[in-house]
């Protein structure tokens, strides 16, 4: 995905027992469908019509997504919450997404 300021972007932060743990789990979980970047507290997620970055800090899961389209950003936004939702107990309340105008 090009880098270009004017992309639609939102981010996320969901409370969880085990960030760190969650944010391994998520990317072991789409490395075998998409290029993962890991680092110490931090992954990049490359889903070819965008890219999200998960950073874990104390108790907060945060997500800063960005993509070509508001309709990409809306399908990474889903898939996101989808699996988070799979593998926490969080609820779909739980993830309130933010849109940047």
């Amino acid at each position: 995905m090009p880098s270009d300021m004017n992309f639609p972007k939102s981010t996320a932060s969901v409370l969880l027992s085990d960030p760190e743990k969650i944010r391994r789990r998520l990317g072991s979980h789409f490395h075998h469908k998409i290029a993962v970047t890991v680092e110490e507290h931090f992954s990049l997620l490359d889903f070819g019509i965008g890219t999200c970055e998960m950073h874990s800090r104390g108790q907060l899961l945060r997500f800063d997504c960005a993509a070509a389209t508001g309709q990409d950003l809306l399908d990474i936004e889903q898939t996101l919450a989808r699996h988070l939702l799979g593998m926490t107990p969080v609820t779909r309340d739980q993830i309130q997404w933010q849109r940047d105008s």
